[in-house]
């Protein structure tokens, strides 16, 4: 890096002064981290925050901590607390590590959820602070605000960032921009830069920004009746021209169109009226990662680069759409589901249950979850789940589910499939609305209930199933001990069921295996006592983990 007459380089290329002052800068930023690290400086994590801090800010009235980078700590803005970036750094070492046996069994896209949990649930500077992530400001990957907030027991606001929301605004533009001969590269930019322009001027006031968004298309048709007075026209109306696009837009569908899209964003000014940008934590983070960087984290990551496409196919169909298009803040959707908070006096009800999956394996994906609740009749629940991996052929010729071209099918016939997201979020949702805890009954439930436990894990669901479950509970002892017929296979579903004299023509399908189950407990006269009775609760699940570790210790 040098100057020499006037002309500015770095590291042997040549750059503006901009840039060139820029990675000056940020040198001396790594010099002083590195300066902290080597003389081994013991500082405290955060100071005078030994309560949560609630700060009320003008984003809908939410806890938000407001954070700025200086050379060697973070800084609260609002309260004046810091936070040592060495152990800032530290914490990165742990989150690489971690990071580094998760890329062995996913994708770095499948990595985010778990970073995101690791970031605001499990973060250990913020819970010896006892401070709680109220508002969030990211892009819109919607795995990672899923995991986040399932994985939190109350609701995280979430802001967009504003560089993001300004990539999917030209992404929408460059998606009509065939249609239209007056779209272009220039035109879309100046678009764009009037979206920027309308945030910057409008932060904190979804109202005005609102407004302002919306009189973006009406501006750049020379319509420019609620034109503020940044507006140039009013001064000089018979000679004025937009910077860019001259005398203004001509085409009426591409002022319909463009309507649409900036129409869409104002009904949206809440999500991003904060108008903030990740970009400084991007700086840090990218910062923090050359610093912690050694030869054997390049290595591993030249060997997992290596398995990144193999492993992309397993797992695309499992993350779903996290960063497309549609995934942006036009389509984004932004659900919020409670931990369910039951009275512990009421007993709990039974809820039979069934699921169908790719393999035998425990690890094998649920393609259908069913339940149906005997307290209220009729009250049942069933949904498909894509799978993420090719569904076993002996499974198939059992349950008859197949996933061909992108597809599932069942027995030849093509059904509607969600992500497993969803489906969690869909079951949870039917017991929440049960009102009452409740315990999931099975035949055979110490084959399904593992990988039940598993899928809710993948979604970071596990604290709201155990708001809303006591337990689980077999419905195959029970049976056996009253049913006369003996033998290899007798208490088998769909042998009980023809010994029982019920319909067995759709056997395999999981609503259709619990209706056969509640049919087969009337005819033994199994009641709920006797389930509930023979429950496994979350503590014994707990208590057999423990002890299988020790075995294997």
């Amino acid at each position: 890096m040098s100057e020499n007459s006037g002309k500015w380089f770095w590291k042997g290329k040549r750059v503006t002064q901009a840039v060139y002052k820029k990675r000056c800068k940020q040198t001396e930023i790594e010099k002083g981290i590195r300066k902290r690290q080597s003389e081994n400086m013991q500082t405290d994590t955060v100071t005078d925050l030994a309560a949560t801090t609630t700060i009320k800010s003008n984003i809908e009235g939410r806890r938000i901590i407001h954070v700025d980078t200086l050379a060697q700590q973070l800084f609260c803005i609002k309260c004046g607390s810091t936070l040592s970036l060495v152990d800032c750094v530290k914490e990165k070492k742990k989150f690489s590590l971690y990071f580094l046996r998760k890329m062995s069994i996913m994708s770095t896209k499948a990595m985010e959820p778990y970073g995101a949990v690791k970031l605001t649930k499990d973060n250990d500077i913020l819970s010896s602070c006892n401070v709680e992530v109220g508002t969030i400001i990211t892009d819109n990957d919607s795995s990672a605000i899923a995991a986040m907030r399932n994985s939190l027991n109350y609701e995280i606001v979430k802001q967009a960032d504003k560089n993001h929301t300004s990539k999917g605004v030209t992404k929408a533009l460059w998606k009509i921009e065939p249609k239209f001969k007056e779209l272009n590269g220039d035109s879309i930019n100046y678009l764009d830069k009037c979206f920027n322009y309308c945030v910057s001027q409008n932060i904190g006031d979804s109202q005005c920004m609102a407004d302002a968004g919306r009189n973006i298309p009406n501006h750049s048709f020379n319509l420019h009746a609620l034109c503020g007075p940044w507006c140039k026209f009013k001064e000089n109306p018979t000679s004025y021209h937009h910077s860019v696009i001259g005398e203004g837009f001509k085409e009426a569908n591409l002022y319909n169109a463009s309507l649409e899209i900036f129409d869409d964003l104002a009904d949206k000014a809440q999500q991003y009226s904060a108008g903030a940008s990740t970009n400084p934590n991007e700086s840090m983070n990218a910062s923090i990662i050359y610093l912690c960087t050694n030869a054997r984290v390049q290595k591993a990551t030249t060997i997992f680069d290596k398995k990144e496409n193999k492993l992309r196919k397993k797992t695309a169909l499992t993350e779903g759409c996290t960063y497309e298009t549609e995934c942006q803040l036009l389509k984004c959707l932004d659900v919020y589901v409670p931990i369910a908070s039951f009275s512990e006096d009421v007993q709990p009800i039974i809820v039979l249950f069934d699921l169908e999956t790719s393999g035998f394996r425990k690890t094998a994906d649920i393609l259908q979850i069913a339940a149906n609740s005997v307290e209220f009749g009729e009250f049942e629940f069933s949904t498909y789940i894509r799978p993420s991996e090719a569904i076993d052929e002996k499974s198939s010729q059992i349950h008859g589910l197949r996933y061909i071209d992108d597809h599932l099918e069942c027995n030849g016939k093509m059904i509607e499939t969600v992500s497993l997201t969803e489906g969690i979020i869909g079951f949870y949702e039917f017991l929440y609305h049960l009102n009452r805890k409740c315990i999931l009954t099975e035949h055979n439930c110490k084959f399904d209930y593992p990988r039940l436990i598993l899928a809710i894990n993948k979604v970071f669901m596990i604290d709201r199933f155990k708001s809303v479950v006591e337990g689980f509970s077999d419905s195959l002892p029970l049976i056996s001990k009253r049913n006369k017929e003996k033998g290899k296979g007798a208490n088998k579903l769909v042998n009980l069921a023809a010994t029982c004299k019920i319909e067995t023509e759709d056997a395999h399908n999981a609503i259709a295996d619990v209706r056969m189950l509640q049919g087969i407990l009337f005819h033994f006269e199994i009641n709920d006592k006797s389930l509930i009775e023979s429950v496994l609760t979350w503590d014994m699940l707990d208590q057999k983990e423990d002890e299988k570790k020790k075995r294997k210790s």
